[in-house]
C-alpha cells in the first residue's frame, strides 16, 4: 500500500505540502512486513512552523493506525533538518539509538545526509 496526499490551505486553496504512507523497505531494506510502515512529508518553506505539517502529518498518522491497522511506523530526519524531528517527537515517535547515511529525498546535489531514524507504535 502507498498513499501520497497534498494539502491545501483553506483559506486560499493554495498546496502547502505533500504527505505519503509506504512501504517500510523504503526507510530500511531489512524490513519486509506489511504491517510496518514509513511515512514522510514535505512542506512549502513559508508555511513551515505554523502547525500545518504537524496537523497533516496526525492525520496521516492517525489513518495509517486505525483504517490500515499496521503495528508500527518508521521513519527519519536528517540530522541537519531539526523542524522535522522536533515535529516527529511532538508526534510520539521515539527515536533510536543508530542513524544512518542516505541520499537526503530532496536534495539537488545528491550528497548524503545522517538521519535520525524514529519509529511509533
Amino acid at each position: 500500500m502507498y498513499l501520497n496526499g497534498v494539502f491545501f490551505l483553506k483559506e486560499t486553496g493554495e498546496c502547502i505540502g505533500r504527505i505519503s504512507c509506504h512501504e517500510a523497505f523504503l526507510e530500511n531494506p531489512n524490513i519486509n512486513d506489511p504491517n510496518i510502515r514509513g511515512v514522510g512529508w514535505i512542506i512549502d518553506p513559508k508555511y513551515q512552523g505554523m502547525g500545518y505539517g504537524t496537523e497533516a502529518a496526525k492525520a496521516m498518522i492517525d489513518f495509517m493506525f486505525s483504517e490500515c491497522k499496521i503495528s508500527k511506523i518508521i521513519t527519519g530526519a536528517a540530522i541537519c533538518n531539526p523542524a522535522s524531528w522536533k515535529m516527529m517527537e511532538k508526534l510520539g515517535f521515539e527515536r533510536q539509538k543508530q542513524t544512518k547515511m542516505i541520499q537526503y529525498t530532496f536534495s539537488f546535489d545528491k550528497k548524503k545526509e545522517e538521519f535520525f531514524l524514529e519509529e511509533k507504535k
